[in-house]
């Protein structure tokens, strides 16, 4: 028998209306059983032939399974939400709005630039009700990470909405970033209005490292190891989900309806 027809058979068995009496449904799960027996490697064949609709199967019901277990986790943390020392930072947004947003972050990570975009879009779609705040998450691979974090808390003692510019500008154009470090980042920071000489003293200062260690010392308390991590209401989010991801987390906390 050809594969064909074998495929044939097993789309009409497939199709085969529910309603259908019992004994002709019986007698098409006897045929589909022979067929098999018949030729075992028949599966493996039409799986061979479709590798690109399976591995699309396979990818759904990863994806189903993962947001299954990231729901229950979350529900989780719902009952025990997490706190983050807010003392002394500065907020984007509404600080005392029903939507709080605590991001741990890396300027020169390629995952982090997307979740920037993804907190702008939040703060765009919900006007008002969203409060974001920046801590610091530095990874030794990337070696203008550092440099770039004590930039933008040394831009924040000078004036945070020129600061929130900076890391727009630094999110905006990493590869530069990567390549010029620094000497690139004063450049941006002088466009913007800062005053260049005292960012690149302040970047150094005690004050600046006190920030850096205490965003360390709270990942590490949090468990928090990778970039970025948002920190929703209480509830820890890693990676650079979509907003869509967003939403599920605030419906389950009851902040959308």
């Amino acid at each position: 028998m050809s594969i064909r027809r074998i495929l044939c058979l097993c789309c009409i068995a497939l199709l085969l209306p529910m309603a259908a009496p019992a004994a002709d449904q019986a007698e098409m799960k006897a045929q589909l059983e022979t067929i098999l027996k018949e030729n075992p490697s028949l599966i493996l064949d039409v799986l061979r032939a479709h590798s690109e609709e399976v591995l699309g199967i396979v990818q759904e019901g990863s994806n189903i399974r993962r947001e299954r277990a990231m729901i229950e986790e979350w529900k989780e943390q719902i009952k025990n939400p997490v706190k983050v020392d807010q003392t002394g930072r500065h907020v984007r947004g509404n600080a005392k709005g029903d939507i709080q947003v605590v991001e741990f972050s890396d300027f020169q990570c390629p995952y982090c630039g997307r979740g920037s975009v993804v907190v702008k879009e939040l703060m765009a779609k919900y006007p008002g009700r969203v409060g974001v705040t920046f801590h610091h998450l530095p990874l030794k691979m990337h070696n203008q990470a550092e440099i770039a974090a004590r930039c933008f808390e040394a831009a924040m003692l000078q004036d945070p909405e020129k600061a929130w510019k900076l890391h727009d500008a630094m999110f905006g154009d990493r590869e530069t970033l990567s390549k010029d470090g620094e000497k690139w980042i004063l450049e941006q920071a002088g466009k913007i209005g800062l005053d260049t000489k005292k960012l690149a003293k302040d970047a150094k200062s005690s004050a600046v490292s006190k920030v850096l260690e205490k965003d360390k010392e709270q990942a590490k308390k949090l468990d928090i190891n990778g970039t970025p991590t948002f920190v929703v209401n209480g509830v820890v989010v890693g990676g650079a989900v979509p907003l869509e991801d967003f939403d599920k987390l605030l419906k389950l906390e009851g902040v959308l309806k």
